[in-house]
Formats: C-alpha cells, structure tokens, sequence
C-alpha cells in the first residue's frame, strides 16, 4: 500500500515542512514522550517515510504534539466540569463557563479534531498495514 510513496528531492523539502505544520508539531516534545511512554525499538515503514518526518509506526511517537494538544483539551473539559458546579454559587464563575463552552463544544475542540483527522487517518492505516496478523 505505502511502499511505492516516492518523492522528488525538492518536492521533499516542500513536504517536511508542510508534514511539520500539519501535524501540529511547534514544540518539539520527544525528549518528554520518550520519559512518559517506553515504547520498543522501531524502524520506519520505509525510507521515504522516514525523511518526510514519519519515523516510527508507533501512533503515539507519531502523533507528537498533537497528543499533549488532547490531553491538555481532556484537562479542560474536567475543569469545565468542576465550574459548572461553582457556577450557581459563584457569579464570577458563570462567564469562565460561558468561554470555555464555548471553546469545547464547539469552536476550538471539533476544529482542533477536524484538523487532525488526516494524521490520524494516515497514523492507524500505517499500523493496521504493519500488524501482525
């Protein structure tokens, strides 16, 4: 399926940096993922792959920032949660309820997933073609 993938030299260039963006990679979090998660020794799926940035057919290492973007909106959601209770009892809490709302049931959570449907796509059809049956 993907052992064919064949890019030209300046075409390349062009896709690391658009993979990069795409994939939502601005802080590079490797060192942190590689303390949190022990994953096995892994080579790419092949050498194209590998030099537009997919390194690994792990979803996790390849997921990259993307990931700490999920569980950052995990995070809120349950602070969202904890302020809906305040909220009756304290007024100044019924605003901070209103944006974060706002932000996770529709503006920012279903256009951050929206976003990352591709790479995910992509992540789990490179892990379903690598199984071991």
């Amino acid at each position: 399926m993907f052992e064919n993938l064949k890019f030209p030299a300046n075409s390349m260039l062009v896709m690391k940096q658009m993979i990069k963006l795409a994939t939502f990679n601005v802080i590079p979090i490797e060192l942190l993922d590689e303390l949190i998660y022990f994953l096995p020794e892994n080579d790419a799926f092949n050498e194209n792959f590998e030099m537009v940035g997919i390194e690994s057919t792990y979803f996790i290492m390849n997921i990259g920032f993307a990931m700490w973007v999920i569980y950052f909106n995990l995070v809120l959601m349950l602070i969202h949660a904890a302020i809906c209770k305040l909220r009756a009892r304290y007024v100044c809490f019924n605003k901070l309820y209103i944006k974060i709302s706002t932000y996770l049931y529709w503006n920012g959570l279903i256009r951050m997933y929206m976003e990352l449907y591709f790479d995910l796509l992509l992540f789990t059809a490179l892990n379903i073609h690598t199984m071991q049956w």
